[in-house]
Formats: structure tokens, C-alpha cells, sequence
């Protein structure tokens, strides 16, 4: 997909976090497109790390705090990646990945940790995601019309995203016509 994404994209079980971001800050604030691709360089646990921080002598991207706080980027960001670490901690591959987080410790390798998935929500997990980005958009300071649109714009991406990787359900094939009879020879 070109996100600089580090994975493979087997390690998921939806559309990555980085791709509905994106999508979303293009709609809503194509000005901080150059933010997202600067941030989808790196591996998703640094973006959280980055995005989250607060004051202190730390500037997560540069810049002041104060900037990030008016931007949708963060607040899209840090949401979609809330709820794919949680859905992801309560699934049962939760305790694979906690034995191959252990090997890996054990013999040391450099892999890519995989980038961050949303895997198919419920509706009552949507409502919680719209209320997740509603509150997370308040408490950046950004107004209550904005807000809305972010996450009306975050949940319209989901769903979206769910019936594009949902499975095709294939056409039933027209009943076979009867054996029509074959052109004519003359030959007889």
C-alpha cells in the first residue's frame, strides 16, 4: 500500500490502522497528510509513543504540544490504535503472540513487529469507537462540529473496510438450458 507499513499484512485481521488514518485525515485535513506520511515511517508502538506524549521537554514531532493538540491525525491515530490493541487482547492469538514475544526474547532476531489491524467491529463496538473519538477530540480542544465529522468519517472507514474484506458471495448460476437440438447437417 506505500504506507512505509512494516509487515506483511498476515498478522492482521483488518484494514491497518496507518491506511484508515490516512483516509480519514485525506478527507477531513488534507493539510496534515505530510504528518501521517512522516509518522507511517515508523513502526505503530513509536507513532503511540509520539502521538500520546504531553509536555515535558520532549517535543513528539518537532513541534510543540500545543499543535498536535489541534490536530486530527492524533486523535484518529491514537483511537483506531486503542481498538486494535484491544480487540487484538481478546482474541486467542493473543497467547501465541505472547509464546513468540517470549522466543524472541530467548533468541534474539530483529523482526518487524506487523503493523496494527482493525479487525470487523459489531455495531455496539462501532458506537464505542464514534464515542472513543467524540471524547478523545474533546479533550484536544477541538470543537464539537469538527469532532463529529472525525468520527462519523473514522466509523464510515470501518464499515467500509469491513464489506470490502468481507468474502464474496458468488452468484447462483442460471439453470442449464434444456439440450436444444444442433443446426441441421442434411445429412440424414
Amino acid at each position: 500500500m506505500g504506507s512505509g507499513t512494516v509487515g506483511t499484512g498476515d498478522d492482521r485481521s483488518g484494514p491497518l490502522v496507518r491506511d484508515l488514518v490516512r483516509s480519514v485525515v485525506a478527507d477531513l485535513a488534507p493539510d496534515e497528510l505530510p504528518l501521517v506520511e512522516g509518522l507511517c515511517r515508523f513502526d505503530d508502538a513509536t507513532v503511540v509513543r509520539r502521538l500520546s506524549r504531553r509536555g515535558g521537554r520532549h517535543k513528539p514531532l518537532g513541534f510543540g504540544f500545543a499543535e498536535v493538540a489541534a490536530l486530527v491525525t492524533p486523535v484518529v491515530w491514537l483511537v483506531l490504535d486503542g481498538v486494535a490493541q484491544r480487540t487484538a487482547e481478546s482474541t486467542a492469538t493473543r497467547i501465541s503472540e505472547g509464546v513468540t514475544a517470549m522466543m524472541r526474547r530467548l533468541v534474539p532476531r530483529r523482526r518487524p513487529v506487523p503493523a496494527a489491524g482493525v479487525p470487523p467491529l459489531t455495531r455496539e463496538q462501532l458506537a464505542a469507537v464514534r464515542a472513543l473519538v467524540l471524547a478523545a477530540s474533546e479533550q484536544r480542544g477541538l470543537e464539537t462540529a469538527q469532532a463529529e465529522a472525525i468520527a462519523d468519517a473514522v466509523v464510515a472507514r470501518l464499515v467500509l473496510a469491513d464489506e470490502l474484506e468481507a468474502p464474496a458471495v458468488p452468484e447462483p448460476e442460471p439453470p442449464a438450458e434444456p439440450d436444444a437440438p444442433g443446426p441441421a447437417t442434411g445429412q440424414d
